[in-house]
């Protein structure tokens, strides 16, 4: 696989399973055995166990919509710099829904093989989010 094709398949886990919701583009472009790595140490394991907690990531912010800021890839890694915004209307990473519009930015890293991700990195402005809703005063 080309760099630019690795690009490829990792912002169209942005633009299409985020974005758009399309949970079936995920048996396209993971691993049926991907590991993923989420802020404050979670490790999800399995492609079913991650599109649970995608599909639960939309149920909180069901109009969310990413936008890919910035890309670099070297061999099978590809590095996502990224924006998101949407209307907090549910349960979104433990917070519960405030109907309020909320903006994020987060940085990806993913390990692809034969043409799908294997592995990957997430890391997103949570503190940002998290004043947002109203679960951190300053």
């Amino acid at each position: 696989m080309t760099t630019e094709r690795n690009k490829a398949i990792a912002a169209r886990y942005f633009t299409e399973v985020l974005s758009q919701g399309k949970l079936a583009t995920m048996e396209e472009i993971f691993d049926t055995d991907v590991i993923a790595h989420f802020p404050g140490g979670e490790v999800v394991h399995g492609l079913d166990a991650l599109k649970q907690l995608v599909a639960g990531s939309r149920d909180g912010v069901p109009d969310m919509q990413f936008t890919v800021e910035d890309q670099i890839a070297e061999a099978n890694r590809v590095a996502l710099r990224l924006s998101a915004r949407g209307t907090h209307r549910g349960d979104f990473f433990g917070l519960a829904a405030t109907n309020k519009e909320i903006s994020w930015t987060g940085n990806s890293i993913f390990r692809l093989a034969d043409g799908r991700i294997e592995e990957f990195w997430a890391g997103l402005d949570m503190v940002n989010v998290m004043r947002q809703a109203g679960a951190i005063r300053e």
